[in-house]
């Protein structure tokens, strides 16, 4: 969902009352630094209000929120991914209320805004344009990415084909893809990524990894990119080339950071054991581990320290 090649940066935050503050605070910390202070009591306001609703909606009790910052020469985007259902919507508020103020809110303040629906959760994203005054949003308009928001109902239809596809069977989902992928641009970065993930799903990740690399290598942007590489990842793995699959899993680690980065380090781990080098597949797995544990946090890390290369 976001911009490759630009400065980004992402923190997690405990669901508890404090973490509104600390997501204000980091968004003026990075604002700051990167020299976009000028957008920063409308930032500020309307990461308040989603860090609020993420407090509030997040389901299950306990889990985490993420909030991402982005931004290149023309955007800064904001994105507060949370793990609670539904489809947020605009609503009146009046002076006497706390409540309902959100989206209102981010429509006044934004010069877009939108949401990605995932498997768990949902993210609500808003982008300023930079150098720009404060302008009206629009869901979807003056999109900074090329991902297909502007298109809610494709992507709710493709939602669907993945829901039924063991129901439907595999060549049933494979050619439903490619009735929505026709539907797309020629030569679009996103047809290529869905149709590589239908073949890799139904096992022909033989098919689906030049695939992959055409998208990848045609700009594909945001949560799709990053799939791509996990996925293409996966295939060389499978094909015996797992020093390959390391190498490239190694380097989207350090590429930067987003709420898919243990994804990426379980598929490293695999790779790494593939290519005989378990100490190192079973520090990386830990490392990933860890942080999510109610207990031995801190342990487990270390141990996990303590397998790396070099220790």
């Amino acid at each position: 969902m976001f911009l490759s090649r630009a400065r980004s940066r992402r923190r997690e935050f405990p669901r508890d009352l404090t973490s509104v503050r600390a997501a204000r605070d980091f968004t003026s910390a990075t604002l700051a630094e990167w020299g976009l202070a000028d957008r920063d009591d409308d930032a500020r306001l309307c990461v308040s209000e989603l860090a609020t609703n993420a407090l509030l909606h997040g389901d299950p009790t306990g889990r985490e929120f993420s909030v991402r910052l982005e931004a290149d020469t023309d955007w800064l985007r904001i994105a507060v991914r949370d793990t609670g259902a539904g489809r947020p919507a605009p609503r009146a508020f009046g002076p006497d209320g706390d409540g309902g103020r959100g989206l209102a809110l981010i429509a006044e303040l934004a010069d877009a805004y939108g949401f990605t629906e995932h498997t768990v959760g949902k993210t609500v994203w808003l982008a300023f344009k930079v150098g720009a005054p404060r302008g009206a949003a629009g869901v979807c308009e003056a999109e900074p990415v090329s991902e297909p928001m502007g298109e809610p109902a494709w992507e709710r239809r493709l939602s669907d084909a993945w829901a039924s596809a063991e129901r439907s069977g595999a060549e049933e989902f494979v050619a439903t893809v490619e009735k929505l992928v026709a539907e797309l641009p020629p030569g679009s970065a996103i047809g290529l990524f869905e149709r590589a993930a239908a073949l890799d799903a139904t096992g022909r990740g033989g098919l689906a990894a030049p695939l992959f690399r055409q998208a990848l290598d045609l700009g594909l942007t945001g949560e799709r990119r990053r799939r791509a590489v996990i996925a293409l990842a996966g295939t060389l793995r499978d094909a015996g080339r797992a020093a390959e699959s390391v190498e490239l899993l190694t380097e989207e680690l350090a590429a930067g950071s987003d709420e898919l980065d243990d994804v990426v380090r379980a598929f490293l781990a695999l790779a790494l054991l593939e290519a005989d080098r378990g100490r190192e597949a079973v520090s990386v797995a830990l490392g990933a581990l860890a942080p999510h544990l109610p207990l031995y946090q801190r342990s487990l890390g270390n141990y996990a320290r303590l397998l790396s290369p070099g220790s």
